[in-house]
């Protein structure tokens, strides 16, 4: 029995494309921001980082995304990538703080003649916003009484705040025209510097001059 000599065997194995994967994300920045809060995209793909074209993202939670860090250029269609990765930026809606969530796909180009491109499973992107302080918002008040009063007329001052009333400290009350204010009805404490306020509001006492009818003016700030 012989054996012959070996043959070669040949086997080709052509190409197929391969969807590319993108990775879970996350960003952070402050709540009401000048520059948006940069979220990078990203994708791996067998074929090479250079086949992933292109990111499509879903609309997040709480806020808008935009192509450029100026916020000037909402994020529409799909954003090109450049070696498997692209950045988007996160303006939160005003004043909100916590957790904006959102899922994005990666697209690819496909086989060598552009046919049959692939798009990734949806991955996740979470982006968390810190809270920053916002100023109170002191409210135009009104007050009314008789001249020459024995107590004095109550002004109410109130103030909102986006972070909670709790969070207005004091009043700071201007100077009254034709008159005084006091902080108790019997007038006999004048107002002299800021007035604690309880839930966004403190009360005050005007006395009018002696004899004085008509409309007496003043300005006042909160401050929380």
């Amino acid at each position: 029995m012989l054996t012959s000599p070996a043959a070669n065997g040949t086997i080709t194995v052509t190409p197929v494309n391969d969807a590319p994967v993108a990775v879970a994300t996350t960003g952070s920045g402050a709540e009401d921001p000048s520059v948006g809060i940069a979220v990078k995209l990203s994708a791996t793909d067998v074929d090479g980082l250079a086949n992933v074209k292109s990111f499509t993202v879903g609309t997040p939670s709480n806020g808008t995304f935009y192509t450029d860090a100026a916020m000037t250029k909402p994020v529409t269609g799909s954003i090109a990538a450049t070696n498997g990765e692209a950045t988007v930026y996160f303006k939160p809606n005003l004043n909100f703080n916590g957790t904006a969530n959102f899922t994005y796909t990666a697209t690819d180009s496909g086989n060598a003649d552009g046919t049959n491109p692939l798009t990734s499973p949806a991955a996740n992107g979470t982006i968390t916003v810190t809270p920053v302080n916002d100023a109170p918002v002191a409210v135009a008040t009104t007050g009314s009484g008789a001249e020459d009063p024995s107590v004095g007329i109550a002004v109410k001052l109130s103030a909102t705040d986006v972070d909670g009333l709790a969070n207005v400290k004091s009043f700071t009350v201007g100077t009254p025209s034709n008159g005084t204010f006091y902080t108790d009805a019997a007038m006999t404490k004048p107002v002299t510097g800021a007035i604690d306020a309880t839930n966004g509001e403190a009360t005050l006492y005007f006395k009018p001059n002696t004899n004085f009818n008509g409309t007496a003016n003043f300005t006042y700030t909160a401050t929380d």
